[in-house]
């Protein structure tokens, strides 16, 4: 069994994860629609890929996060989170398969 104190230090770090992901996620999306205008459409759909992945990881990392103690929402403001992610994800020119590979 996890101590409190430990339980509380690793929803804190999986908040603090979750809420980079999600600045790295919006300025991915940013960077796709401005390509995506420049007529880049591959490297765009390449960066949608990238966001859409740690989109994924970012919310991954809040459910466990909110598994470790009722206060994750508090905690999350606390860590300066920054709400939704960018990740436009309803949009269907901008949807991807979840399954498709991200080069690096």
């Amino acid at each position: 069994m996890v101590s409190e104190p430990d339980a509380t230090k690793r929803r804190d770090a999986l908040l603090i994860w979750a809420a980079a992901r999600e600045r790295a996620v919006n300025e991915l999306t940013r960077k796709a629609a401005r390509l995506s205008r420049a007529g880049h459409e591959d490297e765009a759909t390449r960066l949608r890929a990238a966001a859409h992945a740690l989109h994924v990881r970012a919310t991954q990392e809040r459910a466990q996060a909110a598994t470790n103690g009722p206060e994750e929402a508090n905690t999350a403001r606390e860590l300066g989170a920054r709400g939704r992610s960018g990740w436009r994800g309803e949009c269907s020119s901008e949807r991807l398969d979840s399954h498709h590979k991200v080069s690096g």
